[in-house]
């Protein structure tokens, strides 16, 4: 197995939404993103909101999409290079809540560092010149039409996916030249 990060992602993820099922509210209301509580110093949930997830679905869906973007990228980046891509896409999502945010609102989810991940493999596929064949590109021009549509749903991070694809290309124009 090539992706042991993206392995142990799911499992802490899944962890922690047992513990959030267990603990109710009070424990993801500690742990979320929320700018008034960042505000006031609580930068940890910059990170931490990314393995909260409000419902199974949410948790599935996001761990389905890293487990994808993980198998693909981790064995590509190395494991230490996808660690960090995904850790600093999460922030990087919820600092555009942070900023953006004009309203108190809670976020959870790993959207912002699957974001990133995605935004790293298009650099990639460009830098390598891939996105000039037909197929790939119009995979990639599907994927981000799909990724648009979900981020304009009700009840979706809209700056944290932004904040996270910003992320993600200043990381793969950074990798692409390391």
């Amino acid at each position: 197995m090539n992706y042991p990060i993206t392995i142990l992602l799911i499992i802490i993820c899944g962890i922690v939404y047992f513990l959030q099922y267990q603990s109710g509210e009070e424990f993801t209301s500690k742990y979320a993103m929320m700018s008034l509580q960042v505000k006031r110093g609580q930068y940890y949930r910059l990170l931490t909101s990314g393995f909260l997830h409000g419902n199974i679905s949410h948790l599935l869906m996001n761990m389905l999409a890293l487990y994808n973007l993980g198998s693909a990228l981790e064995p590509f980046l190395g494991s230490v290079k996808f660690l960090i891509a995904i850790l600093l896409s999460i922030v990087g999502g919820n600092l555009m809540v942070y900023l953006k945010e004009r309203r108190t609102v809670m976020t959870v989810g790993m959207s912002g560092g699957l974001y990133g991940l995605m935004f790293i493999y298009f650099v990639f596929l460009w830098s390598l010149g891939l996105l000039t064949i037909p197929s790939i590109r119009n995979s990639v021009l599907r994927t981000i039409l799909i990724n648009a549509f979900i981020t304009f749903m009700p009840g979706i991070s809209m700056y944290g996916h932004l904040g996270g694809a910003i992320s993600g290309i200043i990381l793969g124009l950074l990798f692409s030249f390391i």
